[in-house]
């Protein structure tokens, strides 16, 4: 039974995709697929090939946790150091109660936002970051967003970056806490925050917190505008993850000046809070509560060299990458080589570092100091923080001279190769990719894959052979990303067994990007349901752009149900593709207000394509003037299908010239439907046109049937019937199912049915040839021939023709005609072939239910009771599949 149940699923889902619309067929590729699935018990769980060493990994991850308890969010939130927030400027006079390290709360406008967002994702996990300049109040805005959600939860303070990957092995120590980046770039711009470690810590109900400068967002989310595409195309590239890693975290942007509403809550709140008086009294309020001026004063006017030194050292230093804490050490050789002149190096006297030290830590107002030491035990200090008030003021400052490179190379080999790893990031960030060699090359030597992955992307476009070698070195220590480059490498070089290989042993250790590059490369070869089960193994554990392609797959399979499901998983992630897809889809099912919603969305992203889909939504709303506005809007997108839908508005007003027009430039820009309502325009007052029949062949060459009819008919009724049918037999020689879509009606139109008989029944019998006897079988029957198709099925031999039967059998009955699927139904019956009797019962419970209650009434036999009962089970299957989450549709594998 398993056996027949294989061979018909195939078959049936292999049709699928190239029946077109008129045959008005929907949803049955995943209805058969779960039916088998059911029955034959072939979903499997998805079970991933861990490799050697995840143990190893989880007990780093609990090192890296550290054996104390977390602490609460409550207590961070009471703690200005340990959360990293700014120093505030002192209260002068009596403190009455107030906290003088942090000032009274002034509300923003974006806490509601902020809390009702924490508040949703304290039930599944999520990642949120908010996006605005130093000392604009962004940790602040965040703590208290979180003392008020999630107060109870435990918290894991800012983590080292290579920490990440193990923690992610281990994300089950994690359960249910707040991971808080604050720094959120130190950890986007190293390899140790990619989207799996992400996904496993949101697996574990954990909420990801970080805040990032403006400049830093726009530089690590850039991809270009949105493309007008549906779905992703190319296989994913190594380098992305900091853009993947943002696109899946729901932003607030946190201005720098107070709106209206919160500085009037800032003046009831200053009645209590002299600090928050005496910063309303000045530009920039929050920069006034850090003490910004007084510290750009001590950055401009620094008045004792020695100190400045130390202090430009150090931030150059953080500018350069390297994390926090500075090193003491590293900061003074640093100062003396390369930031005291000539002349100052001869008077140094041996007690001149704390001399600088002391200025450069010497609190500007109150306790806010340009730079602060930092230790673990007392009376000693290891190193230094620098205000990031004078990180972001230098960094907009930064030049390359000849002196600062020789500094950045001094950092490098001074720094640890952890530190050499953040180092390397920045400087090919900034084009300075000898340095980042440099960085990655000392991580490389203390064997830190990381390290060698980055010198993998370093080489790839320019020394492949360089870069497959690093890569492979990282893979040599399960690091994924590197296993999927090496895959990525392969297609791209044509190997594309090479690429299965690598791409197979990084999906199997859970990479979503080889699962989605597995999943494209499938696609390219025609095998769609491997593909479809790639794309769900990656979207089941979070990939947005392998949510965006299944639904896209499920649309194009007409399973419309499933499309929506995971296109709306893959907008709730953020994705603006999978917001333009699922509105569309949503215009198209009539649930006009929640495709407004998406559409709206995507529209604000700049999607010319869901410019196009609120076009749609408003023609069918009536509201022809909109649907014109964003059709145009839609084309100066790029939208290459606008211009038709805008033509034919005009076309239908009567518009004739103006439909010409917009379908003209459809035409340029290879829209085959511009191409094809153009030439039918065309023909309307020159029946004989000759760029008519140009554009019938253009469109026929993109692949539109319709027109491969259009140019056919020319043909037979200029009287070439010889050249039409020498192509329809060479389009069956060559299994070409768009040129038999397109000639077939056109021969059977003119009178002469029989090619189109001749060939279905030629390739039906065919095992190699039985999708394209499917689509002509089910053609004939569309096209009037209520005979030869349902004719076929009733005479054919189950053990030879199953998989041909049990797909035109129940695709016939959508169609209407139920009476073969019965018969085959009923010969099952009577034969006592109860396997195939449960397959073709199921499809009649879904679209015959009355013959099957009536054949049940009928049945005498003990046996049929549990024959029905497996119907009965089997169609409940089918009812359920989408419960819960999205259906499945991998059965189609």
């Amino acid at each position: 039974m398993r056996a027949s149940l294989l061979v018909l699923l195939t078959v049936a889902v292999a049709v699928i995709p190239v029946v077109d619309e008129w045959l008005g067929l929907k949803g049955l590729a995943a209805v058969i697929a779960v039916a088998v699935a059911a029955v034959a018990g072939l979903a499997q769980p998805m079970v991933q090939r861990a490799f050697e060493g995840r143990a190893a990994q989880r007990d780093r991850a609990a090192a890296a946790i550290g054996r104390r308890p977390l602490p609460r969010v409550r207590d961070l939130a009471d703690d200005s150091i340990l959360a990293g927030l700014h120093r505030a400027i002192p209260i002068d006079g009596p403190a009455g109660g107030l906290s003088e390290d942090l000032p009274a709360f002034v509300p923003r406008d974006i806490d509601a936002g902020l809390r009702a967002e924490l508040t949703r994702m304290s039930a599944r996990g999520g990642v949120l970051m908010v996006v605005g300049n130093a000392a604009s109040g962004k940790t602040r805005c965040l703590l208290e967003a979180l003392k008020a959600t999630v107060g109870d939860r435990r918290i894991l303070v800012r983590p080292d970056p290579e920490d990440l990957r193990d923690l992610a092995a281990g994300s089950a120590l994690l359960r249910r806490a707040v991971v808080w980046l604050d720094d959120a770039e130190r950890y986007l711009t190293v390899t140790g925050l990619t989207p799996q470690v992400v996904r496993a810590l949101i697996g574990e109900q954990v909420i990801v917190i970080g805040a990032v400068w403006p400049e830093t967002y726009e530089r690590l989310s850039a991809r270009g505008a949105t493309p007008p595409s549906s779905r992703h195309d190319r296989p994913a590239a190594a380098g992305d993850e900091a853009a993947d890693v943002l696109g899946m975290a729901v932003l607030f942007r946190l201005p720098d000046q107070f709106s209206p509403a919160e500085r009037e809550r800032a003046e009831q709140i200053a009645e209590a809070d002299p600090r928050i008086r005496e910063a309303l009294d000045h530009d920039g309020f929050t920069q006034t509560l850090a003490a910004t001026p007084a510290l750009e004063q001590r950055w401009h006017q620094p008045g004792e060299p020695l100190g400045a030194a130390l202090l430009k050292a150090a931030v150059d230093a953080r500018l350069a990458g390297h994390p926090e804490p500075l090193p003491r050490a590293l900061v003074a050789g640093l100062t003396e080589t390369h930031y005291l002149s000539r002349r100052e190096l001869p008077a140094l006297t041996t007690d001149w570092f704390s001399r600088a030290e002391d200025w450069a830590t010497r609190p500007v107002r109150g306790k806010v100091a340009a730079l602060y030491k930092h230790g673990v035990r007392a009376g000693i200090t290891d190193g230094y923080e620098v205000s990031d008030v004078l990180v972001q003021l230098a960094g907009k400052q930064q030049t390359a001279d000849e002196d600062r490179i020789a500094a950045l190379t001094s950092l490098i080999e001074r720094a640890t190769p952890a530190a050499c790893l953040e180092i390397g990031v920045v400087q090919a960030d900034a084009g300075r990719l000898e340095l980042a060699e440099t960085a990655w090359s000392r991580c490389a030597a203390d064997g830190m894959a990381s390290g060698m992955y980055n010198l993998g992307l370093l080489f790839e476009r320019n020394d492949r052979e360089r870069a497959r070698e690093w890569y492979r070195r990282a893979a040599g220590q399960d690091h994924l990303a590197a296993v999927t480059s090496l895959g990525y490498l392969a297609e791209a070089d044509g190997d594309d067994a090479e690429a299965l290989r690598w791409y197979t042993r990084a999906a199997e250790g859970g990479d979503t990007r080889a699962m989605f590059n597995l999943a494209l490369l499938a696609e390219r070869t025609g095998d769609t349901g491997t593909a479809v089960r790639w794309y769900e193994r990656g979207a089941e554990v979070g990939d947005a752009d392998c949510m965006v392609n299944l639904a896209c797959l499920l649309h194009d399979r007409r399973d419309p149900d499933g499309a929506v499901c995971w296109g709306r998983r893959a907008a709730e992630t953020g994705s603006v593709m999978a917001m333009g897809n699922l509105g569309q889809w949503l215009v198209d099912r009539d649930e006009f207000e929640e495709a407004r919603r998406w559409l709206d969305r995507a529209v604000a992203e700049g999607s010319s394509s869901a410019m196009f889909g609120l076009a749609r939504l408003l023609e069918k709303q009536g509201d022809i003037a909109g649907a014109k506005v964003w059709y145009e809007r839609s084309v100066k997108g790029g939208s290459t299908v606008a211009a038709n839908n805008l033509a034919m508005i005009y076309r239908d007003e009567g518009d004739l010239d103006r439909a010409r027009d917009w379908l003209r430039r459809g035409a340029a820009a290879d829209d085959p439907r511009s191409m094809m309502n153009l030439a039918e325009l065309l023909r309307l007052s020159d029946r004989d046109s000759a760029e008519a029949l140009t554009l019938f062949g253009r469109a026929a060459a993109a692949g539109n049937p319709r027109a491969r009819t259009h140019l056919a008919l020319a043909g037979l009724q200029a009287g070439r019937a010889e050249p039409v049918l020498a192509d329809f037999d060479a389009a069956l020689a060559a299994d070409d199912l768009g040129a038999l879509v397109g000639i077939g009606p056109a021969l059977f139109l003119a009178g002469r049915p029989e090619p189109m008989r001749d060939a279905f029944l030629a390739t039906i019998a065919d095992p190699e040839r039985l999708t394209i006897g499917v689509y002509l079988g089910l053609m004939l029957y569309r096209m009037g021939d209520v005979e030869t198709t349902p004719g076929w099925i009733r005479s054919a031999d189950l053990d030879r023709d199953l998989a041909a039967v049990g797909s035109l059998a129940p695709l016939l009955t959508q169609l209407g005609c139920p009476s073969p699927l019965r018969a085959v139904f009923d010969r099952c019956i009577a034969a006592a072939d109860f396997d195939r009797a449960i397959v073709f019962g199921a499809a009649l419970a879904c679209w015959d239910p009355e013959h099957l209650s009536a054949a049940r009434c009928a049945a005498a036999e003990p046996a049929l009771t549990k024959v029905f009962s497996l119907v009965d089970r089997l169609a409940a299957g089918i009812v359920r599949s989408g419960a819960e989450g999205c259906p499945s549709a991998a059965g189609g594998s």
